[in-house]
C-alpha cells in the first residue's frame, strides 16, 4: 500500500506520493500474500507532456504481468498526442493500464477549473473541483481520520504553503502504516 494525496489550492493542485513499494510473498499455508520487506525509491507521480499528474497505488504489474507505471506513461503519450481531454486520458488509462488491484488518480487544470479524479475498483471514478477538495488513494485512514482538520489547513493556502502540510500528513501516515515511506515527492500544477 502507498499514500497519494492531491489537494485544489487557490493557485493550482498540490500532489504528494510517498516512495515505498512493498513486496510480498505467498504465505503457503494460508494462500494469502504478507508483506516481506520494502524499498523506498520507487516514484508514483507522471507528470504528462499536457501538464496534468498521474499517480497510482497498488500492484506494479497488472493481471497480464504488464507494468503499470510503464502502461500509463505509454497511454498518457497517445492520449496528449491526440489531444484527450483530462476525463478522456483518465478513462483510457484505467482501461489500459490497471488493474483490479489498483488505484489511480489524476489531476489537471481543464477550461480553467482545477480537477482531481480518482478511480479505484470498488468504487469507480469521482471527480473533486472546489477549492480545498482533498483526493487520496492508497492508505488513506489518517487523511480520513483527519479530513475536517486538513481541509480548515489548506483553506485559501497557496500551492506551496498546502505542499508542506502534504508532507506532514504523509509522514504522519507513515508512523501509522509501514507500507508508507516518511519522505514522499511533490507536483504542484498551476
Amino acid at each position: 500500500m502507498s499514500l497519494v494525496m492531491a489537494i485544489v489550492c487557490t493557485d493550482g493542485i498540490v500532489v504528494s506520493g510517498n516512495f515505498r513499494k512493498t513486496e510480498y510473498v505467498l504465505d503457503k499455508e494460508t494462500k494469502q500474500y504478507i508483506p516481506a520487506g520494502y524499498t523506498d525509491n520507487t516514484h508514483k507521480l507522471i507528470r504528462t507532456k499536457s501538464n496534468r499528474i498521474i499517480a497510482y497505488t497498488g500492484k506494479t504489474t497488472n493481471e497480464h504481468g504488464l507494468d503499470v507505471n510503464k502502461r500509463i506513461k505509454e497511454m498518457a503519450d497517445i492520449a496528449d498526442g491526440i489531444n484527450f481531454s483530462l476525463r478522456q486520458q483518465f478513462n483510457s488509462i484505467i482501461d489500459y493500464a490497471c488493474g483490479s488491484a489498483n488505484a489511480l488518480i489524476e489531476v489537471g487544470i481543464e477550461n480553467g477549473q482545477n480537477i482531481i479524479m480518482i478511480w479505484n475498483q470498488q468504487d469507480g471514478v469521482s471527480y473533486k473541483v472546489c477549492e480545498g477538495a482533498i483526493g487520496a488513494i492508497g492508505a488513506t485512514e489518517v487523511v480520513s481520520r483527519n479530513q475536517k482538520e486538513i481541509e480548515t489547513k489548506v483553506k485559501g493556502k497557496s500551492v506551496i504553503e498546502v505542499a508542506e502540510i502534504l508532507r506532514d500528513y504523509n509522514e504522519l501516515t507513515s508512523k501509522e502504516n509501514k507500507e508508507v515511506s516518511q519522505e514522499c515527492e511533490i507536483e504542484i500544477i498551476t
